[in-house]
This record gives C-alpha cells, sequence and structure tokens, in this order.
C-alpha cells in the first residue's frame, strides 16, 4: 500500500503529460497536413505559378505568419469557401476543430515537433505543367495582353479560334495563367457565329473591353471557369460539353493591377472523349437588369423542371454589389431542398461548386433564385464611389445577375425537351427597395485613375 501514492502520482504525472501534448499541436504533426489539404494549393513558392502572395510550404513560412494565420482562420476570411451549403466537392472551408488546431498551436509558441512526417504528408506540393496530363489541344491567347500599372479596366476579352474541323466533345478544361498574380478569375464562352472577332477588329489593341463588347452571358452558360482557390475540375464520368466545329472560345479574364506593370498570356488545355451525355444549362436571374445609384433592390426567378433531371453544377456569376443569394428546389410535393446558399457574397472568391453526388430534380420540381443588392455607399465592396447606376455587362465593376445550373436529363431522350423549354430570356422579378432621384445617365467607363476594388487576400 505504501507504493500506491507514488503509483498514483506517476499515473496523474502521466496523464497531464498526454493532455498538454494534446493541447499543444506541432507543425509537422498536425498544421502540416492541414495547410496541404487547405492552404499549399494557392500558398506555394511563386516561382510554382500560384497566386497567393507568399508561400506557406515550410515550417518557418507558418511560424513566420502564425498570429495572420490565426486571425484570418478564427474569422472565415481564409480559407476562402463562402457557401453555407454542405455536399459541394473540394471543399476549402476549415470546421471548428481545425481552426482550434491552428490557434493552439500559434498560442504554444508553434512548436515544430518531431520529424514524423509521412510521404503522403509533404510540405511542398509539386505543381504538374497540366492537372489532366497533357491537353489534347492547347489555346493560347494570341498576344500578350499589358496590364497598365494604374487602371480600372479590370475585365477584358480574348478570342482563342479552336480550328476545329469537326465536334469535339470537352471532358475536361485546365487554365493556365503564365502571371496568377494577377489574374483573380477567367471565364470561357462559346462564339459560333464570329462575334468575339468582330469585337477585337473594332478594339485596334490586345483583346477588347468586356463592357463594351456587347457580348452577354449565353444561354448554355460558359464552357468553364477558374478561379482564384479553386481547383481544376474534370466533369464526371460520361458526361461532357460539346464543342462545334468552326467555334471560337471567347476568353475572358478578370485582373487584379499591382500598382506596376504586368503582362499576361494564358494558356487553355482542352481534353476530348468520345460523345458522352451533354448537360443543359439554365440560367436563372436578370436578363436587363439596371440597378440606380443609392439603391437596394431584390431580384427573384424560378423555374419548373419538365424532366426528371440531375444537378451536376451551379454557379453564381455575380458582381460586387450583390450581397445574398439563394437557390432552393420545391418537389412537386412541396418539399424544399436547399442548393446554394451564400449569405456573405464576394465577388472576389466566385467559383463553380459541384455536388458530392449529382442531386435528382423530380419533373415538376421548381427551382428558385433570391438575391439581394447594395448599390449604395455602405456597401464596402461597391467599386464605385461615389454610387454609380449599375448595367447589365461582364464587365466586373457591371452586374450579371445571374446563376447558372448545369442539368442532365436523367432519360438521354429527354435532353431535346429540356432544352427546348429554357427561356430565352430570365423571366424574373426585380424589385428596387429604395431610391434616390436618379441623376444623367453615366458614360461607359474608360481606364483612369484606379478605383476601389477587392483587395489581395493576405
Amino acid at each position: 500500500m505504501r507504493f500506491l501514492p507514488a503509483l498514483l502520482g506517476a499515473f496523474l504525472l502521466l496523464i497531464g503529460i498526454v493532455r498538454r501534448a494534446e493541447a499543444q499541436p506541432s507543425y509537422k504533426t498536425d498544421i502540416a497536413p492541414l495547410l496541404q489539404k487547405r492552404c499549399v494549393a494557392c500558398h506555394t513558392a511563386s516561382s510554382e505559378g500560384r497566386a497567393a502572395p507568399f508561400a506557406l510550404t515550410s515550417y518557418a513560412d507558418a511560424a513566420r505568419r502564425g498570429r495572420q494565420l490565426v486571425q484570418v482562420t478564427q474569422t472565415g476570411y481564409m480559407p476562402p469557401w463562402k457557401t453555407t451549403t454542405p455536399g459541394f466537392l473540394h471543399q476549402r472551408g476549415l470546421t471548428e476543430p481545425e481552426k482550434d488546431v491552428i490557434k493552439r498551436w500559434v498560442d504554444s509558441g508553434a512548436p515544430e515537433g518531431a520529424s514524423v512526417v509521412s510521404p503522403s504528408q509533404k510540405t511542398s506540393i509539386p505543381v504538374p505543367a497540366w492537372p489532366f496530363g497533357k491537353p489534347d489541344l492547347i489555346l493560347t491567347m494570341p498576344d500578350t495582353y499589358p496590364l497598365a500599372a494604374n487602371t480600372n479596366e479590370v475585365s477584358r476579352c480574348f478570342v482563342l479560334p479552336t480550328g476545329l474541323t469537326q465536334d469535339k466533345w470537352v471532358r475536361a478544361v485546365a487554365f493556365r495563367p503564365s502571371n496568377p498574380r494577377i489574374v483573380r478569375f477567367a471565364s470561357l464562352y462559346l462564339d459560333t457565329n464570329g462575334q468575339g472577332r468582330q469585337q477585337q477588329a473594332l478594339s485596334g489593341s490586345v483583346g477588347f473591353y468586356a463592357f463594351a463588347s456587347g457580348i452577354r452571358p449565353l444561354p448554355q452558360g460558359t464552357l468553364a471557369d477558374w478561379s482564384v482557390g479553386a481547383d481544376n475540375m474534370p466533369f464526371l464520368s460520361g458526361v461532357a460539353v460539346k464543342l462545334p466545329r468552326n467555334s471560337d472560345l471567347i476568353l475572358q479574364v478578370r485582373f487584379q493591377p499591382t500598382g506596376k506593370p504586368e503582362t499576361e498570356r494564358m494558356q487553355i488545355g482542352l481534353y476530348f472523349s468520345p460523345p458522352q451525355k451533354e448537360m443543359v444549362t439554365l440560367r436563372l436571374g436578370v436578363a436587363e437588369l439596371y440597378l440606380p445609384r443609392q439603391a437596394t433592390a431584390t431580384q427573384t426567378d424560378e423555374y419548373t423542371l419538365p424532366v426528371d433531371s440531375l444537378l451536376m453544377e451551379v454557379t453564381p456569376n455575380f458582381h460586387p454589389v450583390a450581397q445574398k443569394i439563394s437557390v432552393k428546389a420545391e418537389s412537386p410535393e412541396g418539399k424544399i431542398q436547399e442548393i446554394l446558399e451564400i449569405p456573405d457574397w464576394d465577388a472576389a472568391w466566385k467559383q463553380a461548386y459541384r455536388p458530392e453526388t449529382p442531386v435528382r430534380l423530380l419533373r415538376g420540381t421548381r427551382l428558385t433564385l433570391r438575391v439581394s443588392y447594395d448599390n449604395t455607399e455602405a456597401n464596402p465592396r461597391n467599386p464605385w464611389k461615389p454610387s454609380h447606376r449599375v448595367v447589365p455587362s461582364l464587365e466586373f465593376m457591371e452586374e450579371m445577375g445571374s446563376v447558372w445550373l448545369r442539368l442532365l436529363p436523367v432519360r438521354p431522350e429527354d435532353a431535346a425537351t429540356l432544352r427546348a423549354s429554357l427561356p430565352v430570356k430570365p423571366r424574373s422579378s426585380f424589385d428596387i427597395d429604395e431610391l434616390e432621384p436618379e441623376g444623367k445617365p453615366r458614360p461607359r467607363p474608360q481606364p483612369g485613375p484606379p478605383v476601389k476594388t477587392q483587395p489581395a487576400p493576405p
């Protein structure tokens, strides 16, 4: 019995050591795997071709920015993941336990820990030239685009002739910026009537201004989109997008000026497959959105499915004056399902969302969109200071006002029925909530002094 106190003391000491170890995460056992999973896809060395302003690929990188990591992860600013709807692929947001691990690691002095990192937990990710291997077709911007040091012209369109002599089916698209630091977002539009070439001929410079181009979001939406922080994603097995012969692609790029002259010449990699099931794109939103200055507004739209379909992808296409986005599905029995909720929209982190499992929607399901806008100076993301009238345009400082949903008919023979039912233009309502007297119509914006845009992430 005389040994009992000593044994009890040793046991309590062991428990204390274990608890202290649990309370003090280390870089190599806890933080490195987490950074690899959530962060280093962007936060690699700039020489490896990523867009983030600093690397997080070593212990020194992470320890030096420990307090900053705590601040941006606790507030949810980083990693960027705007939707609150669960069940999407490539989810980047941190869970509460993961946020807590980072905070406890920094609070405990950011210990490096023992060298127990497995090969699957490397702190540096090799960046392949192309994510899915060598593309079947590589398209390059015809000329290098010079981005001025101080400009408000942050969107530009470029024509990419495909040179295809026969129809192709695209199973994946990869975007490869030459200067990722200045590219925030890119979209590919299909052009089958030479509209882009006409605008390029009128431009007199490299590319053409999205605002003045007259190009609008096409009924089929985009071929693909890319944004900072989002992965290139192939379509699901057995699904592809048809690329007609003799067509062009319009590449729209949104730039982030750095305060010094920059250049960009992006490449696009296309991956083909045999003929596959083809998705149909539904556009919900405002066909011609005009939002007066100093106004807030609410937009709604709806569409009823004529055939059983699978929802494969949903892409919100809104600019800085949008604030809240909600897409829901109401079944024929009246059951409401959340498709996409973004309570705090930030156009700097626009991306496509793909469900982990395609969402089955029965014939008669009603899809609804509800969006709130704030074009007042109280909106910190409003790029217009003072507030200006916002008009429909691909230009970032204007508004697109739509959500694109890629649908796959359950029965392939229903594709024609679904496509024929799509509205030529969105048939939505747009209600102005508050309005001050409108001044004279403003001219189209021209390049000039810099305006306040969404800052690059820290």
